[in-house]
């Protein structure tokens, strides 16, 4: 039986569900099952390290896939939507490619966020061995999971629906890039949304109904009621001048319940979406497992992409477009691998060069770190069982949307651009005590990191609070490997190195923060303690001075799985998203972002589908 502690790591409630009854006794048991068979596969399950599981055993074959008007390549939350819109034309035909396969109804378990990680869901990708951060990870490597399968990341991330702030896109368009202004992109988060405008009463929720959209095919929900955490945190905020606020209508500080993409308690993907209501279109064509080498490239123009596909090489030429949409990862790598990118580094890996660009010169990361608190509240004693019967009605823990319960984003004094907030803060309640072989399997932690510092009692009730630096300046890289398209890159967030220290003193700011909270009032009354971390880097140091914090932070602190700027406007696509110099050719995900937001990447990849299937059909003169 799985140590429900462990599974369970937030515990709150859904509202209403599909209406299965408490006592089908046959679903709960196909559930239990389920999640215990899972749980064991992913203890077993060992991550990729290259691509070479889609590897044909002959480079000589290569079977004609045909022709279609558009290819697209990655069905994550920016491909999903654009394979749905331009199928809205009849007489388009689409290609999508995808390198996984479809979710399952064990990722449609939300608390199941963590463990879906340790499957083929998730790309597994690390970094190359960091300097300034994830000190405290095996071989100083910080993990970059990314989702495998149709839907992309959305099938495995925190559910978490984030727009980004005002002057987040503002910025953008400062930087000579107006048509992604805030009030230019608002449409389409708009057209994206189908965003709540009930909830519970005494739910104490903001909603500006009129920048949100209540038709569109993206389902936003709000967690309810909340964990026994959540009205002391939401009132330490309160008790700090901090109002709730709708954190998605372009606001500045204040704090939230968490909107998550669920429906009635269930993950809601981009496949659900976007691909799943066009899959029966006669001109849509999707392949799975299926993985894009190099695209094809004639006289500076795209013509078609080489994958690889059951043991066998495919081309597939494209009249109209190619639009690389496979994320901050692998959309730079493709490029690459076709002979776009720097010439240098493409030089010494022995690729032609077609068009020398700074792909992967840019790699921006959001920075976190955690803290851990005990409380006087007690634990839940609940069988899985019992969870389960929560759940087949949209209610419980394992209904719960990631480990998420409440968002803040907050200003520091490091951040001189005035309504920028650049800290946000999570509560996570009751996180479960992870077990020493998942922390290192999914976080990568050595030992004794684990030991000192993400090990909890498991006889208490422990929160954890996430803590995020939002506007980084220091920048990474993405490289090849090698030519052979089956090797991963090479990622360096190369993250807390910038010249002035902004980075590390905006998360000593974030920590600061977090100490007021829990001696307000209204966390005192739940007697809120940290957990000192005791890691033996930082032993030596003056318990929670600031040498201690930026101690700790070189040791813990990570890439928050929220990469960007890869191939970014400006320096490899243009404002409409096409590639420098090579004609039908665009990139469309979450590395063409110039900066980081204030806020998580998927809601503005959704946004940036939206506004670039547009941006398709008015240069063919079509609606």
């Amino acid at each position: 039986m799985i140590p429900i502690r462990v599974i369970i790591l937030s515990v709150l409630v859904f509202g209403s569900g599909y209406g299965v009854e408490e006592d089908d006794t046959n679903l709960v048991d196909y559930y239990e099952q389920l999640i215990n068979i899972e749980y064991e596969n992913a203890a077993k399950y060992k991550l990729d390290k290259n691509a070479k599981r889609y590897k044909p055993d002959s480079e000589k074959q290569n079977t004609d896939f045909g022709t279609y008007d558009f290819i697209i390549v990655g069905s994550g939350s920016t491909g999903s939507v654009i394979a749905n819109r331009l199928t809205e034309i009849n007489n388009w035909n689409v290609l999508l490619i995808e390198a996984g396969g479809y979710e399952n109804n064990f990722t449609d378990i939300p608390a199941m966020t963590t463990i879906s990680l340790l499957s083929d869901y998730n790309w597994g990708f690390l970094s190359v061995p960091q300097k300034t951060s994830c000190l405290g990870m095996k071989n100083q490597r910080c993990p970059f999971p990314r989702g495998r399968a149709l839907g992309g990341t959305t099938v495995v991330n925190g559910l978490a629906y984030s727009r980004g702030s005002q002057e987040s896109f503002n910025q953008w368009a400062k930087m000579g890039f107006p048509e992604w202004s805030y009030d230019k992109v608002l449409p389409y988060y708009i057209k994206a949304e189908d965003y709540p405008t009930e909830w519970k009463e005494g739910q104490e929720i903001v909603i500006d109904s009129d920048v949100h959209g209540k038709d569109g095919p993206l389902i936003v929900e709000f967690s309810e009621p909340e964990s026994k955490e959540y009205p002391n945190y939401i009132g330490a905020n309160e008790d700090l001048g901090y109002k709730v606020i709708d954190l998605n209508a372009g606001t500045d500080e204040g704090v939230s319940k968490a909107p998550t993409n669920t429906q009635h308690g269930r993950r809601y993907s981009a496949y659900k979406a976007y691909i799943k209501p066009a899959e029966s279109r006669g001109n849509l064509k999707i392949i799975t497992q299926s993985y894009v080498t190099k695209l094809i490239i004639e006289n500076s123009t795209a013509t078609g992409v080489r994958f690889a596909h059951n043991g066998k090489y495919y081309t597939a030429k494209a009249s109209k477009e190619i639009i690389v949409s496979a994320g901050s990862i692998s959309s730079p790598q493709i490029l690459m691998l076709s002979g776009i990118g720097p010439k240098k580094h493409l030089k010494s890996k022995k690729i032609n060069l077609i068009k020398n660009l700074e792909v992967g010169s840019a790699l921006r990361e959001h920075i976190g770190i955690s803290l851990y608190f005990s409380s006087n509240y007690t634990l839940e004693n609940k069988q899985l069982r019992e969870y389960i019967q929560e759940f087949l009605r949209g209610v419980g823990g394992l209904a719960a949307p990631g480990p998420n319960d409440a968002f803040g984003f907050y200003q520091t004094k490091v951040e001189t651009i005035e309504n920028y907030p650049d800290i946000e803060l999570i509560l996570v309640p009751n996180f479960g005590n992870v077990t020493k072989d998942f922390s290192e399997k999914i976080l990568n932690l050595k030992d004794v990191t684990y030991q000192t510092y993400t090990k909890q009692d498991p006889n208490k009730r422990i929160f954890r609070i996430d803590l995020f630096g939002l506007h980084t300046h220091s920048t990474g890289t993405l490289r090849l490997n090698s030519n052979n398209p089956f090797d991963y890159p090479l990622i360096d967030p190369n993250l807390l190195t910038d010249k002035n220290n902004r980075d590390i003193n905006t998360l000593f700011e974030a920590i600061n923060m977090v100490m007021k909270l829990i001696q307000t009032p209204s966390m005192k009354k739940i007697d809120t303690q940290l957990v000192i971390p005791q890691l033996p880097a930082c032993r030596n140091l003056k318990k929670l001075s600031q040498p201690f914090w930026e101690c700790v932070i070189h040791q813990v602190g990570h890439p928050v799985y929220h990469p960007v700027g890869t191939c970014p406007m400006g320096q490899v696509v243009d404002e409409n998203l096409k590639v420098y110099g090579v004609d039908k050719l665009r990139v469309a995900d979450a590395s063409i972002f110039p900066l980081t937001l204030t806020g998580h990447p998927n809601a503005p990849c959704v946004m940036l589908g939206e506004k670039v299937s547009d941006i398709i059909k008015s240069l063919y003169g079509v609606k």
